[in-house]
């Protein structure tokens, strides 16, 4: 997302939140609340734009459009097996993080 360590290995943005008919509404207070932590966190003025910049161009993967039928629930992802090592055949850090997050 912000170019960081971390290599995103989730399904693809429309894939995970479209079914979730998600309004313009709702976007923006996730987006009011995004800019909450940020100030609360006391990111400088530019960086608190950067992210909601970076944030915003995923409105249109994320949110239905007037009109827009939601898609079916996806389901939870599964690792794919992918990859020789461990690390690769358990799906990433998304799926290992979220097993930790249950322990």
């Amino acid at each position: 997302l912000t170019g960081g360590p971390q290599r995103y290995t989730g399904r693809p943005m429309e894939e995970a939140h479209k079914h979730l008919a998600i309004s313009s509404e709702q976007w923006s207070a996730f987006m009011a609340d995004a800019s909450a932590v940020f100030h609360a966190f006391k990111l400088d003025d530019a960086t608190q734009l950067e992210l909601c910049g970076i944030l915003s161009t995923y409105r249109d993967s994320c949110v239905l459009a007037p009109g827009e039928t939601a898609p079916s629930d996806p389901g939870l992802l599964r690792p794919t097996g992918n990859g020789s090592t461990l690390y690769q055949r358990l799906g990433g850090v998304y799926p290992i993080a979220q097993f930790v997050d249950r322990l």
